[in-house]
């Protein structure tokens, strides 16, 4: 046999060549009814969430003479599944069921019923309008946005100083709040939100609106959940870069140091425990130094509108309208009342000016070394003030004439017979108390000059004891011993 000769190759194509020759028979037509098409009666699967707040459900449509599914169907598996009739969602149901029959395809995904979330309440609480600490740093971002340069932290305050009526919180009744219910029925309990405590303190006063406003003027602290209104600051720890410059409606006391350079405007009572190393102090009220005294420094003054007291005064410009008391000394100092000003036993006046309007009570004025030592009593000193400004403007008007051209000189006539009248016019009224008298008790030095209204005295050796008195009819003051 040759090589290339296959027998059972041959006898598989004659095979399939007889096969392919003959006819192939025709399939019979099926009716439809004896189509191989499933029958299947419409369904739904059920998924409830987690937290049984909705259910979803994936609707299948029926197959060939298969049951359609009806709304009431449906809702009869939900509820066998224990779902709250109440909340299953009817005509979604009815939506679903249409769709899903009309386009022959599954609908997934359907929210069939849904709980009902709790409502939240509220307790009852004060919701403060202004935070006194948001608003101390809002007033000094204005400050030095307006100052960008040259900028002085003195002025930046730490305080929150409001006017009376500001309203500062307001009262809001408590919200009740509602329960839910979820998909099985359950109640689902509201929470009831809480809010910081926040009580109503002093000088506040709650209206019928609500609204909490300040009852006076004064500092706003909101300190151990209480806000208030301070009518009294008190600075514990003094006044310094902390603290700011201080401008308060009401008293002030203060622990600490007073630190150079800061001010102090009080609209009423001023208390300081320590040493005040004056800057510039302006006292609505009383100012009562505790303990120490006051030390002057540059050209800051003390202005009081009632009356000081204080151990000692040291190189200090003091105006205190109603009266002065010094317990041990005054050095130095400028001195200015429309009261009297009174040493205790043992209290010494020394150098500066001292004008005292009813009088003057001390132990020692001057000392042994001579040192020029003023008083003043019987005049008004601010008239006094006004006089003295009056005649530095006339003179230096003078000196301005005597250096023009002779037809220059008439134009200063003017001004300096202005000057002349209103002189005149403060002298005739400068005196007011002519019974006015300075007491001595210990001893007055040479160097002391002595005025009673328009009556002038300098004293020229120790003079013991006694009162210094005006005799108005000879114009001289008399010394009396005791």
């Amino acid at each position: 046999m040759a090589a290339d000769e296959d027998p059972i190759g041959e006898q598989v194509e004659e095979v399939i060549e007889s096969l392919m020759e003959q006819d192939c028979p025709e399939l019979q037509a099926l009716d439809d009814g004896e189509a191989d098409e499933p029958n299947r009666d419409g369904s739904v699967e059920i998924h409830i969430s987690p937290d049984k707040m909705f259910v979803l459900a994936t609707f299948f449509p029926h197959l060939g003479s298969g049951k359609r599914q009806s709304a009431a169907d449906i809702v009869s598996v939900l509820t066998e599944q224990g779902i709250d009739r109440s909340l299953i969602r009817k005509e979604v149901i009815d939506d679903a069921l249409w769709n899903c029959e009309k386009n022959s395809s599954s609908l997934k995904d359907v929210e069939v019923a849904r709980g009902i979330e709790p409502a939240d309440g509220e307790e009852e609480h004060i919701s403060l309008l202004l935070n006194p600490r948001q608003y101390i740093m809002a007033m000094n971002l204005i400050r030095r946005d307006l100052k960008k340069q040259n900028v002085n932290y003195r002025n930046f305050s730490r305080l929150c100083i409001l006017e009376k009526n500001t309203p500062v919180a307001i009262k809001c009744d408590a919200i009740p709040g509602k329960n839910g219910i979820n998909v099985k029925g359950e109640e689902i309990p509201c929470r009831i939100r809480q809010f910081e405590t926040v009580r109503i303190g002093d000088n506040l006063v709650l209206n019928d609106s609500g609204d909490v406003l300040a009852d006076r003027h004064g500092e706003f602290v909101y300190e151990n959940g209480t806000i208030s209104i301070n009518e009294v600051l008190t600075l514990r720890k003094g006044v310094n870069y902390h603290t700011g410059n201080i401008h308060f409606p009401g008293a002030v006391e203060i622990f600490g140091e007073v630190e150079d350079g800061f001010k102090i405007q009080a609209g009423k009572d001023i208390h300081v425990h320590e040493t005040l190393a004056a800057s510039d102090i302006l006292c609505g009220g009383n100012l009562t130094i505790h303990g120490g005294g006051i030390i002057g420094r540059k050209e800051h003054k003390v202005i009081v509108e009632e009356r000081t007291e204080a151990n000692f005064v040291e190189r200090v410009h003091l105006e205190s309208r109603k009266g002065i008391l010094i317990k041990k000394e005054a050095y130095l100092s400028y001195l200015y009342t429309n009261g009297k000003v009174v040493f205790q036993p043992g209290g010494k006046l020394i150098g500066g000016e001292t004008y005292s309007q009813n009088g003057l009570e001390v132990t020692d004025l001057g000392n042994d070394k001579n040192l020029k030592t003023e008083v003043y009593t019987g005049i008004d000193y601010k008239l006094m003030k006004m006089l003295i400004q009056i005649k530095s403007f006339r003179d230096s008007l003078l000196q301005l004439q005597a250096q023009k051209p002779s037809d220059e000189k008439l134009k200063f006539d003017e001004q300096i017979l202005k000057c002349n009248l209103s002189m005149e016019y403060l002298l005739e009224h400068l005196d007011h108390d002519e019974q006015a008298q300075i007491i001595i008790s210990g001893t007055v030095y040479p160097g002391t000059v002595i005025h009673i209204c328009n009556a002038r005295r300098t004293v020229t050796e120790e003079m013991k004891s006694g009162t210094f008195k005006l005799d108005k009819g000879k114009g001289i003051i008399d010394f009396i011993p005791f």
